[in-house]
């Protein structure tokens, strides 16, 4: 007897043959950070010496920028050669693509994609 006074201390498994829809409804703010991902573009190869107000003043050329950043290093304050513009439409990203992706900047091929959403870490 004392093996089944035992068992009462384990828990209950629940029942996973039911599986729950996962992710949920598709609400505005989802379709919002959607529709933000395909405007964003990632900027390779930047020279070194590019500035946001560079980067932003280039790709101006294509079509409005909402948002233009290069991404710095921490500890040593230089840029990490490259950067993120964020375009108003998805036609403009699109022809940004098609004018910079393999052109030259400042003695550097740049390499010019759609940004991929941030993976948590």
């Amino acid at each position: 007897m004392l093996f089944l006074t035992n068992l009462a201390f384990f828990k209950k498994v629940p029942d996973r043959s039911k599986k729950r829809p996962r992710g949920g409804r598709l609400t505005q703010s989802k379709i919002r950070i959607i529709q933000k991902v395909n405007k964003k573009l990632f900027i390779g190869g930047l020279p070194w010496k590019v500035t946001d107000k560079d980067l932003s003043d280039a790709f101006s050329e294509a079509g409005t920028v909402e948002s233009a950043s290069v991404v710095i290093d921490k500890m040593t304050g230089r840029s990490r050669g490259f950067g993120f513009v964020e375009m108003a439409t998805e036609e403009d990203a699109q022809k940004a693509i098609e004018m910079w992706n393999g052109k030259e900047m400042g003695g550097r091929n740049l390499v010019v994609n759609e940004a991929k959403p941030k993976v948590e870490r």
